[in-house]
């Protein structure tokens, strides 16, 4: 490049000095030189795609802190099979490979790349192309391991016999080279002869294809950041480099990648930036990213959009550029960003690195607008109390994505109209969830019996989660997702009234005394006839005032004969159940309702512990504006609760329920 620029300036120089000749030869002389100058540019920026084919003739080096090569034979194996998978559709297709972070040296005036990162994968494909070519392809070494780099440069060369050779063999030959990186080299090709031997018998021209794939439809990510002006700076700097990737394996993000991309790509080197411009321009944008990674990293708002990604707080930002990247939708109208290529780890990166190739200063301004249009429309539906709530559950519930909603949202951007969609999609799952799943029942009204404890539990706690959502609606306040979706909850339900009947045993007397008259007098005559009321109701006042063994089993006795599957319905049904987690549902266990309630209340207020919204309400009997008594869960507070329920769920659609107490006279 430095010749070809030098030539060209004498040129220019001369042509200068020859009008005659300069008008022929200025315009396109000057089309070339600004080309030239393009790709200088292009060459000095810090990240960027290159095909493996411009790595031909590189001369790489790997540095005393790192460790040598450790690649076994299945991952060579791996890389190959990936690789060979690969199918490209269209001309431009690309398989990506994992970064690969360098850094100019030079060394015995030879310009070399220190490799801080990507040295198993750069010296796999070295050796894979050692093997196909036997040539190198670009030159490797290891600064201060002389016979690592004698092996890789030399003798690798003179494998192609040792395919049923073991490296003890090879060594008795060579004992100078016996050291654990050639065990690993010796290794890797061998697994790369055997592979391709393997391959040649199904397909004859195996090779070339795969090398064609390789060269020319492969891309690694390139990331080669600059030097520091003081040499200790420098060495320091790639050490630090490298720790950071390499310790605890923290792989570059795609949102550090991004980052770089986005910065580096504002740089305009057709319309000659100036450094004092850009520099404004990197400040600027930088601040834009910090400002949305840091509202993005608020718990509330993470919780709220993404509850089931407890993934790193710095790599948030990642989530905007996949939904601009369309990157879970499965129809794209791009055809080439087909399904295949989303499966790849960095395919939001590759994705904007496609649009931002020749570095078009005035496409990633556009690009980025369009992320921060995204960022502004994801805190618009966080900051709208409704938007909130209703995003919030369907996410929080897998009804449907973030993605799939956003996807939705382009159809038609009026909050107005999406928030009709958003309560329809949550119309259509309550009817699920009451196993209405055909077009033809969506039109049936839904019978509240038809669903209880022992049908799906997910779906049961999906409904009561919508009711604990619907009173903070009600209320003017926002529900907690952050608290409800925290990784140490595990959400349960709760019956209200106990399961067993035997509780006069571990709960007060007289509440249960109460809470059992209420049952009976309940009871309609298509349960229980005026007789049978009358035998238990009779031995209910015998057990009351005179509590012996002998009348407690009496009155068992007469409510398993009579009342048996009245009794479990009635436990089971949705008008007794609510949330609790389920380290506090063991606690109350089989506690009468009063006992109950006043655990509740030590777990909220002492404890701190979070008691949903409903939950809270249930047990302090608020659904019931007519309290009689706080001891029992009665037939009027059932009847309460259940309206309650139905109000919620009819408020995402109107006359979803039949319209009928049905049920509720127990």
């Amino acid at each position: 490049m430095k010749d070809s620029m030098k030539f060209f300036n004498e040129m220019q120089t001369f042509l200068d000095q020859n009008p005659t000749l300069y008008e022929t030869a200025h315009h396109k002389l000057a089309s070339l030189m600004h080309e030239l100058e393009y790709i200088k540019q292009q060459e000095a920026l810090p990240l960027r795609l290159r095909k493996i084919q411009e790595l031909k003739h590189l001369h790489f080096f790997v540095d005393a802190y790192q460790r040598g090569y450790k690649w076994t034979k299945h991952q060579v194996v791996a890389l190959l099979e990936d690789i060979d998978a690969f199918e490209p559709q269209y001309p431009e297709d690309y398989y990506c490979l994992q970064p690969v972070v360098v850094k100019k040296q030079t060394i015995d005036e030879q310009e070399n790349l220190e490799l801080i990162d990507g040295q198993q994968r750069l010296t796999t494909i070295y050796i894979i192309l050692a093997y196909l070519t036997n040539k190198s392809f670009f030159k490797l070494c290891y600064k201060t391991r002389k016979e690592s780099s004698i092996f890789l440069n030399q003798h690798i060369f003179q494998l192609e016999d040792c395919v049923d050779k073991t490296f003890d063999d090879y060594v008795k030959n060579h004992p100078q080279l016996n050291n654990i990186d050639n065990y690993y080299f010796f290794s890797a090709y061998q697994a790369v002869q055997d592979w391709f031997l393997k391959k040649q018998k199904t397909s004859l021209d195996i090779r070339d294809k795969w090398m064609q794939k390789l060269l020319h439809a492969t891309k690694v990510i390139w990331y080669q950041p600059e030097s520091p002006v003081d040499e200790g700076d420098d060495k320091k700097q790639s050490i630090a480099i490298f720790q950071r990737i390499n310790q605890g394996k923290i792989s570059l993000t795609n949102a550090e990648l991004l980052k770089a991309l986005f910065l580096h790509a504002l740089k305009d080197p057709k319309e000659g930036t100036t450094a004092e411009t850009f520099k404004i321009k990197q400040s600027e944008m930088a601040n834009q990213w910090d400002m949305i990674e840091h509202a993005l990293q608020n718990p509330d708002f993470w919780a709220f959009v993404c509850p089931h990604d407890q993934s790193n707080v710095y790599t948030r930002i990642e989530l905007l550029f996949d939904l601009i990247s369309e990157k879970f939708v499965s129809s794209k109208s791009t055809v080439r960003w087909n399904t295949l290529a989303k499966k790849q780890e960095y395919y939001t990166f590759q994705y904007f690195a496609d649009q931002l190739q020749n570095n078009q200063h005035h496409k990633v301004t556009a690009l980025w607008k369009t992320i921060q249009q995204g960022f502004y429309r994801l805190n618009e539906w966080f900051s709208h109390d409704e938007s909130y709530h209703l995003i919030g559950f369907i996410v929080g519930q897998k009804i449907k994505t973030i993605t799939e909603l956003w996807a939705i949202a382009h159809q038609d951007s009026k909050r107005e109209a999406f928030q009709l969609k958003l309560k329809q999609i949550i119309a259509q799952h309550i009817r699920q969830c009451f196993g209405q799943t055909s077009s033809a029942e969506h039109k049936q009204p839904i019978i509240f019996e038809h669903l209880h404890y022992d049908d799906k539990t997910s779906h049961i706690i999906s409904l009561l989660l919508l009711l604990n959502i619907d009173l903070h609606r009600q209320q003017g306040t926002r529900f907690p997702f952050k608290l409800y979706y925290a990784p140490n909850k595990i959400w349960s339900l709760e019956h209200i009234h106990a399961q067993k009947s035997k509780i006069a045993e571990n709960t007060n007397p007289q509440h249960w005394y109460n809470e059992q008259r209420d049952i009976l007098l309940h009871v309609s005559t298509h349960d229980l006839t005026h007789d049978q009321t009358q035998q238990l109701l009779n031995a209910l006042e015998m057990c009351h005032s005179q509590p012996t063994c002998e009348n407690r089993q009496l009155y068992f006795d007469l409510q398993q004969q009579y009342l048996k599957n009245f009794l479990e319905q009635r436990t089971h049904q949705l008008d007794n159940l609510c949330l609790l987690d389920k380290r506090d549902n063991s606690v109350l266990s089989n506690k009468g309702f009063y006992e109950k309630r006043q655990v509740v209340m030590q777990l909220q207020k002492t404890e701190r512990r979070f008691i949903p919204i409903a939950t809270q309400w249930v047990f302090a009997k608020y659904f019931n504006p007519d309290v009689e008594d706080f001891t029992i869960w009665n037939q009027k507070d059932r009847q309460m609760y259940r309206a309650a329920l139905i109000q919620c769920w009819e408020y995402y659609q109107g006359n979803l329920f039949e319209k009928t107490l049905h049920g509720t006279q127990a």
